[in-house]
This record gives C-alpha cells, sequence and structure tokens, in this order.
C-alpha cells in the first residue's frame, strides 16, 4: 500500500512543471555541510498509516487504513522579502509559494478509485539554519487494505 500511494503521488508530482526533481524522501535535505543532490524546486515525498483498524469479517486479515502523504517542497531560496524590496524583486522571491500552490492544485481532490480523495490537512514551513526554504504540505486518505487475505 505505500508503494502505491508513493508511486501514485510521484506520477501526480511529475505533472507539475515548475518541479525540477520528483523523488522518495530520504532526507536529502538533511546534511548542512553540503549541497543536497537534488535539482530545485524539489518534491520529496513521504507515506505514512498512522491509523489503521481490523474489520470483523476474516479475522482481521482485512483493515481500514488512514494515510497520511506528505509532500516537502523544497527551494534553494536567495530571495528578499523585506519591507524596503520593491514590487518585482517581491514578486520574484515569492516564486516558490507559486510552486506550493501548483502542487497543491494538482494533488487535492486526487484519487485513482484505490484510496479515497487527497485532503491537505496542513500547510506548514519549516524552520531551517541554512538557506533553503522547506513547505511541508500533508494530505490524508484512507483505503481498505486487502493484500493479508489469501
Amino acid at each position: 500500500m505505500i508503494k502505491e500511494l508513493f508511486k501514485l503521488a510521484r506520477t501526480k508530482l511529475g505533472e507539475v512543471t515548475e518541479l525540477n526533481w520528483v523523488d522518495l524522501d530520504k532526507r536529502q535535505m538533511e546534511d548542512y555541510e553540503m549541497r543536497p543532490s537534488i535539482g530545485f524546486p524539489a518534491a520529496l515525498i513521504s507515506v505514512q498509516f498512522p491509523g489503521c483498524e481490523n474489520e470483523e469479517e476474516l479475522k482481521g486479515l482485512k483493515q481500514r487504513v488512514e494515510g497520511l502523504l506528505t509532500v516537502r517542497i523544497c527551494h534553494d531560496f536567495t530571495g528578499n522579502t523585506s519591507g524596503i524590496t520593491n514590487e518585482m524583486e517581491l514578486e520574484r522571491s515569492l516564486q516558490f509559494l507559486d510552486v506550493v500552490q501548483s502542487v497543491y492544485e494538482k494533488l487535492q481532490g486526487f484519487t485513482d478509485g484505490s484510496f479515497n480523495k487527497l485532503e491537505r490537512i496542513s500547510l506548514r514551513d519549516e524552520q531551517r539554519g541554512d538557506k533553503y526554504k522547506i513547505v511541508n504540505m500533508v494530505f490524508k486518505t484512507a483505503t481498505r487494505d486487502h493484500t493479508a487475505v489469501v
């Protein structure tokens, strides 16, 4: 189930023309000493199933599964956004937010039928000690997992 949801998200995010890199989040952005070996802007994907409940029939071989899809939208940020920045430079500096919006528009409400529609539940800015800007967007979904049924 994790692989399927990752692959679906990877395919959909591959359609976002502003993204230069879509990948599994393997903590590529966590080495503060070196430039990450990814193209910016990037979308790094992780999948979790924090809630799983057995269904009554088949002695727990079927489960209702709640899923979380997290997309870390990563930018090599060098913009200027202070109160004295002129409008043209401010717009250029805030272009990373257009990428965030494109990711949201591509994933919000998406389903292939095997998972419930994706629904954004949070959007947060990571606080970092380097020049990279990362926005975390979390979507929830649900499905039924029957893979243990033989």
